[in-house]
C-alpha cells in the first residue's frame, strides 16, 4: 500500500504532542479528544500520521461536501470536466513559480502542489479511478518502455 505522507504536526502545529491532530479553518489544534472538534475550530478534519490515497479522498470529499460544492445547485459544479479544467490551471500555477528561476519558494510551492493534488484525487473519484492502481499500472508500462535519449 502506498502512503502519501502529510506532516500537519510541524511546523504547521508546533507543541502538537499527541498523535492526533485536527486540522480546520481556523488552523490546527494538537492533542484534542476525537470525540469533538475543538469549539473555535470550525470545519476541518483529525489526522493521525501519513495518510492513504483512499483517506485524502475521503478527506477532499468531506471538504467539498462541506463547502457545499456537491449540491446540485452549487454555483461551482464539481463535474469531471470542471475538475479537469481546475487542474490544469492549478499545475499552470506550480510552473509560474519557476518563470523565472531554477528556484522556488518551498512553502509556496507546496500550496500549489496540494492544489493540483486535491483536483486529480477528486478527478479520479469523480470518474471512479482507482489512482492507487493506476499510478502501479503506468509505473509498470514506463518499466518496460524504450525512453529515448534525446
Amino acid at each position: 500500500m502506498w502512503l502519501l505522507a502529510i506532516h500537519f504536526l510541524v511546523p504547521t502545529c508546533p507543541g502538537a504532542v499527541g498523535p492526533w491532530v485536527w486540522v480546520g479553518v481556523r488552523g490546527c489544534h494538537p492533542g484534542r479528544e476525537l470525540a469533538s472538534p475543538p469549539d473555535d475550530a470550525g470545519a476541518g478534519f483529525y489526522v493521525r500520521g501519513p495518510m492513504t490515497i483512499q483517506e485524502l479522498t475521503q478527506a477532499m470529499n468531506r471538504f467539498v461536501e462541506a463547502m457545499g460544492w456537491y449540491a446540485e445547485d452549487s454555483p461551482s459544479p464539481q463535474t469531471p470536466r470542471n475538475i479537469a479544467i481546475s487542474l490544469s490551471l492549478e499545475a499552470a500555477e506550480v510552473l509560474e513559480h519557476f518563470q523565472w528561476g531554477e528556484q522556488a519558494d518551498a512553502g509556496a510551492l507546496a500550496g500549489e502542489l496540494a492544489d493540483v493534488a486535491l483536483y486529480l484525487l477528486q478527478l479520479a473519484y469523480l470518474m471512479d479511478i482507482d489512482l492507487e492502481q493506476a499510478i502501479l499500472n503506468k509505473l509498470a508500462i514506463n518499466y518496460g518502455r524504450a525512453w529515448s535519449e534525446e
